[in-house]
């Protein structure tokens, strides 16, 4: 019984180690992932306004 008490303690304190350090990972991620779309979406603009600009059939 006690060491079932003392293994979900750890494990709740384990638990919550990790949610504080996947906060710290995540505000890094989030913030890596906003750069990767803002540079995907400036990629994807600039490509199909250049089939735009390039297609006469699109006007």
């Amino acid at each position: 019984m006690t060491t079932m008490t003392l293994t979900t303690w750890g494990q709740i304190q384990d638990q919550a180690h990790r949610i504080t350090v996947s906060a710290g990972t995540a505000r890094k991620l989030l913030r890596g992932m906003l750069v990767a779309v803002g540079i995907a979406a400036a990629t994807i603009a600039i490509v199909a306004l250049r089939v735009y600009l390039f297609v006469p059939s699109l006007h």
